[in-house]
C-alpha cells in the first residue's frame, strides 16, 4: 500500500475517532491495516476479527478476508480457509469481497496441491466474473 495513502488514512481516522464519527468496526479494520503494515500479524488478525464482528458492510467482509490472510501468513491454513469460505459463500457480501476470498482460496489450493478445491475456487471465480458484479 502506498505509504502516503496509509499515513493520510491514519490521520483521517484519528481525526474522525476524536469526534466519534468512526464506527468501532471500521476503526478495528483500519487498526488491523496499521498493525499489518508494522508487521504485527497476530495483532492485526485480532483487530480484523473485531472488525468482522462489529463492522457494517463492506468492512465486515473485508475484515474477514484480511483476517484469513493474516492466518495464512501465520501458517494457520485451516483457519484462513474457514474465514475465506465464510465470505466466499455468503451471497449478502459484496461481490468484490467474495471474489477476493475465492482468489485466496484458489492460491491456497494451488500451494497445497488440492485440485478439487482449486477447481471449485476457479469455478466460483468464473461465475462471479460472468455475473457482471465484478
Amino acid at each position: 500500500m502506498n505509504e502516503d495513502l496509509l499515513k493520510n488514512l491514519t490521520k483521517k481516522l484519528r481525526q474522525a475517532s476524536a469526534d466519534g464519527s468512526v464506527p468501532p468496526g471500521r476503526k478495528a479494520y483500519m487498526n488491523g491495516l496499521k498493525l499489518l503494515r508494522n508487521g504485527e500479524v497476530a495483532r492485526a488478525s485480532e483487530a480484523f476479527g473485531r472488525g468482522a464482528r462489529r463492522a457494517d458492510p463492506p468492512f465486515d467482509a473485508l475484515s474477514t478476508v484480511a483476517r484469513g490472510e493474516c492466518e495464512r501468513v501465520r501458517g494457520r491454513h485451516g483457519s484462513a480457509l474457514r474465514h475465506w469460505r465464510e465470505v466466499a459463500n455468503r451471497d449478502s457480501d459484496p461481490a468484490a469481497a467474495r471474489y477476493m476470498a475465492w482468489l485466496s482460496i484458489a492460491a491456497l489450493a494451488a500451494d497445497r496441491d488440492d485440485p478439487t478445491l482449486l477447481t471449485r475456487a476457479e469455478d466460483a471465480l468464473e461465475r462471479l466474473q460472468e455475473s457482471g458484479e465484478i
